[in-house]
Parts: structure tokens; C-alpha cells; sequence
């Protein structure tokens, strides 16, 4: 029996040990890969792709171990911005082709990409746009329509219906497992927990997103009829219609101004640009071109001043940040004590692309920020949503900036846990008897609801924490608490509603706060350079950071994920987020606010 098992012990070590050598020696393989890497060469008479394909993320990958295991783009928000920015001054680049490939990239990334491509325009190169026949969508031809002229293949799908906004919730399946979620919140709009409590949209909750899809959609129009040179009143009429559906359809009604293959548009790409008919067309991917620095296109700046852009994204959580996935305040103290340690460092925006999280994390945060605000001016650039402890950390800023399609606000705080107690009785036959102490000593035992004074108890916590929320934004954005709290009640705004609301003092993207911190320290273009902090982890150091941290590893998110993986995948960390801070003050939105 002992050769048994001494044999099956000595079997798996061995699978084990192989499987692991595996691992190294593809890790290996794909790092000597890498180190063949070389600096991109733009040839002259080239022209610069931008491909839309996927989600650009807001800050992409220097790991060329985790591009390769994962897809993650080399690029991310800030590099599209510096490369369009480069390439408008670059005597190599002739012009920009946009090609549309099921972008599934979040709508203020859209609108500061758009914003470059106009700048870019004004260089007076061209930029043309088309479409590989995958569906055009209201996101790909948003930033289709900021060229000069727009193709699509012939019969080719064109989305054209306006948007939407769906909303989830799970009180079906707790009331069929038989578990009793354990809410108590401030604000009438705090819709964080909506999903644990109704099977629909509240009045409140309906309303504050209703005001988000119009202003998506107002926006939308008028970017559309203005390049287009249609009549807003038409746009619309589109869109709520059924006129359109194809490309040839789009073509009629003044959407697109062609209809050609790929062959065709590098013949019109020739033309435009100026490059001779029998000559190749010569393409740089942006994936090539965001690698060079500016001084490749002949941009001089002086690196004695650097303005420090310090990110804060993804959920807040207490201890150390996951690049990407969420942020912490140790990770945060780090890079607020080397910034504050780097004299160059004249001027730092912070960064928010977070749905919010632990109230006492957020706090933490905010602490470190302030000390850094002691010393050096802060303007905080908010990106996709910066919502709940989100919006808490801005509060250092000396200016807020946001863009119109940021969701911010949700100033309003929640704690969340589950009874589980029936569901483990009656569907799984276990039953649970208690020796305690004290009559409150089990109340977070997760098997028992609250009495009524222990609700109260928690109660009285949240509200607390909830005015606490109310003063701090009174007191930066000089306001009364009673003002703040019509604005408050856990609502939230886009960036658009939130300026005439004083929630944020400028709209922009991250070139904008950019430019107000480096103007607020009386520097100019080409005084400074821009740094980003943290620096990018590579695909071991994560690895390696998440088992020091004692938590389960999990593999960097492939970018070019299809929608429904990205919503299946944004769902499941959510619950696991919810479920791992149960019981805690949260400060946070409760799901992804995806519009479509």
C-alpha cells in the first residue's frame, strides 16, 4: 500500500515539476522574443493606423511577456494622445487612417481621441476613415466622423439606432437560493444596492440614468452633424428611425462619403496624401509609432521640468493597488514619497478611472494626496468614471477636471452583506446553533439577519460617514453641506452635468489637465516633460507582487476581448469585490454604467 502511494506521490511531483518548467521555459522563450525588440522605423511618406479594434485600454502594456500571453495593447489613452500629438508635427507621417474593427474602448476615451484627431486636422494632414466590414457602431463612427472623409465596405451592417442602458439584478436568484442580502445606505439614489433589493429600475434610479443616455446622445448628435454638415433635427431623426442599417443606406443619408474596398482606399489614401500612384503605401501601426519618443518627430522638451500624471484606477480596496484592476493606498503612499522626493517634479495630475470602494481606503488615500499637495499643485483629470471614493480622492485637487462623459458624483455610502443562514437550512440540510458572549457578538456571522438594533447601530456608522463625505466636498468646493446634499443622496452625474453643477471645475481630457498643471507652475509647451506613476509592472513582477500579497494570482485581462466577455468578465469581479468587502462602509458604484 505504501509503494502505492509513494508511487502516485512521486507521479504527480513529477507532472507538477514539469508543468512548471513548462511554464518558465515559455516565459523564457517569449522573453528572448522580446529582447529582439527594436525602436520602430517610420520610413518617409508614411501613413499612421489607428486600429479600433478592441478596447484601447487607459494605460497599455511595456511587457512584451504579457502582450504575448494576453493581448494586451503596448498602448493605452495617453499614448494615442502624445503619438497623434507627434505625428501632426512629424515630416514622415502623411496623414492618419482610422480603421474600424468592433471598438469596444469606453466613450471618454472616445471623446479625448476625437478631441486629438481635431487637433491633429489642423496640421492640415488628412485623416481618413473606414471600416473592414465588421458592424459600424455609434462608437466606431463617432470617431470615424472626425475625418475628412468616411467609407465603408458596400452592403456592409452600420449600426445606427441610438442607445441604451441595461441594468441587471439579482434579487430573483437570492430569493430562489433563499439568501437575504443585509443593506443599509445613504442616499435615495444611492442605487449601489438596487440590484440585492428590486427586479427593476427605481424612479430615482431611472431618472439619474436617463440623464446620463441623453447626454451620451446629445453629444453624440452634435459631434455627428457638425462634421457631417447635417441638420441636428436629421441626425436625430436617424437614429430614432429606421432608415439606416447597411452602408449603402449610410451613404444616401450623408453619413459616409464612399463606399470602397481595401485596395481602393490605399489608392485614395495616395491621393490625398500626395503619394505617388505606383508607389507602396507605407503604414506605421499606432502600436509601432507610440513606442518613439517625441523627440523622434523633432519635438525638443526640457526634461529638467517633468509635470507627474499619478493613476488611480480601478476599484478602491484597503492594502496594496493591482495594476489595472484596482488601486490602494500603500501603492499610493509609494508614489506620492517618490514624487515628493523628485525636485523636477513641479505639478502632478491625478488620474481617476475608479468606480470607488472602501470608504477607509479612499480616506487613506486622500490623506497621502494631501500631504502631496502641501508641496506641489494637483489637478485631477477624471477619465471614464470617477464616482463614489473616486469623486473622495479628487478632493485634493486644486481643479477638477472631467470629461462631458465621465460618470462622477455618487457622493453616498452603502455596507452590504448576505444571510445565508436559509440557504445553507433549507437548500443544503445544515443548520447552525450559536454560543456567544454578548447578544451582538455574532451579528456578522453571515447565518442570522440583523435585529433591529443592530440595523440601527449600522445605521447611525453609515450616516456618519455619509455626512463626513458631505463636509469634505462642501469644504473643497465651496459649497454648504446642504447644497452638496441636493447634489449628493449618492447620484450620479456626467462630467457634463456635474461642471453646471460646480462638481468639477473644467471639461477636458488628460492633455487639458495637463496643460493647467503645467500652467498653474508657469511652464509652457516644450518646458517639461510627462512621467507616469507607477511606472508599468511587468508580467512577473505582478505575478510576484500578488503572492507577496498573499492573494490568488490571476493572469493580466486580455484586452481584445468581444463585449459580452468584457460585461461577463466586469460582472464577475464585481460580485467578488462585493463578497470580499461584505460588511465594510463602501463608498462605490455597484456595477460597470455601460451605455451601448
Amino acid at each position: 500500500m505504501k509503494f502505492f502511494s509513494t508511487l502516485v506521490a512521486s507521479t504527480l511531483g513529477a507532472l507538477l515539476a514539469f508543468g512548471i518548467a513548462f511554464f518558465v521555459f515559455v516565459l523564457f522563450i517569449v522573453a528572448l522574443a522580446s529582447m529582439s525588440e527594436t525602436t520602430p522605423t517610420v520610413q518617409q511618406n508614411s501613413v499612421l493606423v489607428l486600429d479600433l479594434a478592441g478596447t484601447i485600454p487607459e494605460r497599455g502594456s511595456a511587457d512584451p511577456i504579457s502582450r504575448a500571453i494576453t493581448g494586451e495593447l503596448s498602448y493605452g489613452t495617453a499614448d494615442v494622445l502624445r503619438a497623434l500629438d507627434m505625428a501632426a508635427v512629424d515630416d514622415r507621417i502623411r496623414g492618419v487612417w482610422i480603421q474600424a474593427s468592433s471598438s469596444s474602448t469606453s466613450w471618454s476615451t472616445l471623446e479625448e481621441i476625437r478631441k486629438a484627431l481635431e487637433d491633429f486636422r489642423a496640421s492640415g494632414k488628412p485623416i481618413i476613415a473606414s471600416s473592414n466590414g465588421t458592424p459600424i457602431s455609434e462608437n466606431e463612427y463617432f470617431l470615424m466622423s472626425a475625418a475628412d472623409s468616411v467609407f465603408g465596405l458596400p452592403d456592409a451592417p452600420f449600426e445606427f439606432n441610438g442607445f441604451y442602458l441595461n441594468a441587471e439584478f439579482y434579487k430573483g436568484a437570492l430569493d430562489k437560493l433563499n439568501v437575504e442580502p443585509q443593506i443599509v445606505r445613504a442616499g435615495r439614489f444611492k442605487s449601489a444596492v438596487e440590484p440585492y433589493l428590486r427586479k427593476d429600475l427605481s424612479p430615482e434610479n431611472e431618472e439619474q440614468l436617463s440623464l446620463l443616455l441623453e447626454t451620451r446622445f446629445d453629444g453624440f448628435v452634435e459631434a455627428v452633424a457638425d462634421r457631417r454638415n447635417l441638420d441636428v433635427g436629421r441626425v436625430r431623426s436617424l437614429l430614432n428611425g429606421t432608415q439606416v442599417f447597411v452602408t449603402n443606406e449610410a451613404l444616401a443619408a450623408g453619413l459616409l462619403d464612399g463606399l470602397a474596398y481595401e485596395d481602393e482606399m490605399v489608392a485614395r489614401l495616395k491621393s490625398v496624401t500626395g503619394i505617388d500612384e505606383a508607389a507602396e503605401l507605407r503604414t506605421v501601426a499606432m502600436s509601432d509609432y507610440a513606442m518613439l519618443s517625441p523627440s523622434a518627430a523633432g519635438i525638443r522638451r526640457n526634461s529638467a521640468n517633468e509635470i507627474a500624471v499619478l493613476y488611480a484606477e480601478g476599484t478602491i480596496v484597503n492594502g496594496q493597488s493591482e495594476q489595472g484592476i484596482s488601486v490602494g493606498p500603500e501603492s499610493i503612499r509609494r508614489q506620492v514619497d517618490r514624487i515628493l522626493d523628485r525636485e523636477s517634479v513641479k505639478a502632478v495630475v491625478l488620474r481617476i478611472n475608479s468606480p470607488g470602494g472602501s470608504v477607509t481606503a479612499s480616506d487613506e488615500m486622500l490623506r497621502d494626496l494631501r500631504r502631496l499637495a502641501e508641496e506641489k499643485p494637483i489637478i485631477a483629470s477624471m477619465g471614464s468614471v470617477a464616482a463614489s471614493g473616486g469623486y473622495w480622492i479628487a478632493m485634493a485637487a486644486d481643479t477638477i477636471v472631467a470629461d462631458p462623459a465621465t460618470v462622477t458624483g455618487s457622493i453616498g455610502v452603502f455596507s452590504l452583506f448576505f444571510n445565508v443562514g436559509g440557504l445553507f437550512s433549507d437548500k443544503l440540510g445544515i443548520n447552525f446553533d450559536v454560543v456567544r458572549t454578548g447578544p451582538t457578538a455574532d451579528m456578522m456571522s453571515g447565518v442570522r439577519s440583523l435585529t433591529a438594533d443592530e440595523r440601527a447601530a449600522w445605521q447611525r456608522r453609515v450616516d456618519d460617514t455619509y455626512d463626513r463625505f458631505i463636509s469634505l466636498v462642501a469644504q473643497n468646493r465651496g459649497m454648504t453641506p446642504e447644497q452638496v446634499d441636493e447634489l449628493a443622496s449618492g447620484r450620479v452625474w456626467s462630467g457634463k452635468d456635474a461642471l453646471e453643477r460646480q462638481l468639477v471645475d473644467e471639461l477636458g481630457g488628460l492633455d487639458d489637465a495637463i496643460a493647467i498643471a503645467a500652467s498653474t507652475v508657469g511652464l509652457e509647451e516644450g518646458d517639461y516633460v510627462v512621467r507616469a506613476y507607477p511606472g508599468q509592472m511587468t508580467f512577473l513582477e505582478r505575478l510576484s507582487s500578488r503572492m507577496e500579497a498573499g492573494v490568488s494570482i490571476r493572469m493580466p485581462t486580455p484586452k481584445r476581448l468581444t463585449q459580452l466577455e468584457q460585461v461577463a468578465l466586469e460582472r464577475t469581479r464585481q460580485i467578488e469585490e462585493l463578497l470580499r468587502d461584505t460588511a465594510s462602509i463602501q463608498a462605490r458604484l455597484p456595477v460597470t454604467i455601460r451605455i451601448n
